[in-house]
């Protein structure tokens, strides 16, 4: 089976090619000659079409023709239980709130009784009246929990967008939103707490959704890569898992070291392959020096 994979410019190239049945050093040399710039599109025509399309037109291969059969995709969060992952799978929102809450009460210290832990959520959720509701960040939770659209899981098609958001994305190696949301109403010092204590981490899974959007978005992330230029919106592609993604589609949980990003060093991770390590456990795999994408022009790996 092939799976399109954007961990890193190189497998991104390897797995294009292989689907558009071109030689990998041609369609590198092809990317290394094109300018976007002279690339005659209709004036109704979108960019981030017209010119992935112009790039395979150089080697006689129609976009539409550029099959796989499936992706591999890239979520990314800040958890307490990095291995869980590998044991579980990546579980929807629905499926976790109650542990979450349960996590985040073990972050309190002893500042709120159990008692008083549950009468929190329930202003926080239901109609009780509390002036809690009323908070930043309630509605936004609310927002969250009460409706399936927005459990996920979600995850980039680009690894390079999890690792280092660009503008106007969401950081979520720093901090899932609803525990930003959370912690916005009730305040106790959580989202410190849960700073200092969780990991950011990259989960890489498969999955059958691709599609031309998906290629195209592959293609424009090879071609800035390529050329050194800032990754544009148009190699953004997320996805909406609806559902749980099973443990036996996980290929490995990275724990990244988010300090170390946007510098010359490269980023600290940890990578977990091990579906039977638990978190008592030592890292069970030794650490990766893996580039920035802010620090490399050439190609190598985020």
């Amino acid at each position: 089976m092939l799976f399109l994979d954007c961990e890193d410019v190189d497998t991104a190239l390897r797995s294009l090619a292989a689907a558009a049945g071109v030689d990998e050093a041609t369609l590198r040399a092809v990317l290394l000659a094109c300018d976007p710039d002279r690339i005659d599109w209709a004036e109704d025509e979108d960019p981030w079409v017209a010119v992935p399309r112009a790039l395979l037109a150089e080697l006689n291969v129609d976009i539409g023709d550029v099959k796989f059969d499936g992706a591999y995709y890239f979520h990314g969060t800040r958890v307490l239980r990095p291995h869980a992952f590998l044991q579980g799978g990546i579980l929807p929102l629905g499926t976790i709130l109650d542990r979450l809450w349960d996590d985040l009460y073990g972050l309190c210290d002893g500042q709120v009784t159990p008692a008083q832990w549950r009468t929190l959520r329930q202003d926080l959720e239901g109609e009780t009246g509390s002036t809690l509701r009323a908070e930043d960040g309630a509605w936004l939770y609310r927002l969250k929990f009460a409706s399936e659209f927005h459990h996920g899981p979600y995850a980039s098609l680009v690894r390079d967008h999890t690792l280092d958001p660009i503008d106007g994305q969401h950081d979520y190696l720093r901090s899932p939103e609803i525990i930003e949301d959370i912690a916005r109403c009730l305040g106790l010092g959580l989202q410190e707490r849960f700073e200092a204590r969780a990991r950011s981490c990259i989960v890489k899974f498969r999955h059958s959704e691709v599609n031309r959007h998906t290629v195209e978005a592959a293609l424009l992330f090879v071609l800035a890569r390529i050329h050194g230029q800032p990754f544009g919106l148009g190699s953004v592609y997320g996805i909406d898992c609806r559902g749980a993604v099973p443990a036996a589609d996980v290929m490995y949980v990275d724990e990244i070291d988010i300090a170390e990003r946007g510098g010359q060093a490269p980023v600290k991770v940890y990578r977990h392959q091990a579906p039977g390590c638990a978190s008592s456990e030592p890292l069970c795999s030794r650490s990766t020096d893996l580039v920035d994408s802010d620090s490399s022009t050439t190609g190598a790996s985020p």
